[in-house]
């Protein structure tokens, strides 16, 4: 799915509580979308019930089960992709 794209991976996004002031959150996700404008496809891969997911979503990303991931990991996990 990502032959001959660039690509960048989004990994562990997460903020500390006592800064999850939801302009923070905005703030911080921000900078790393803008880090990886030149690509054309950017990749997050968390846990099946990471309350960013809705978060992600909501910047176009979408959920993806086209992408192998390790299956000996204990939690499961949803990929999300966003294409320029």
């Amino acid at each position: 799915m990502f032959d001959g794209k660039t690509l960048a991976r989004i990994a562990d996004f997460n903020v500390l509580k006592e800064f999850s002031d939801d302009a923070v959150i905005k703030s911080l996700f921000e900078k790393c979308l803008s880090l990886t404008a030149r690509q054309q496809a950017i990749w997050i891969n968390e846990y099946e019930f990471d309350p960013f997911l809705a978060f992600f979503e909501n910047y176009g990303f979408k959920r993806n089960n086209n992408i192998a991931l390790a299956k000996e990991l204990p939690l499961a996990s949803v990929s999300l992709v966003k294409e320029s």
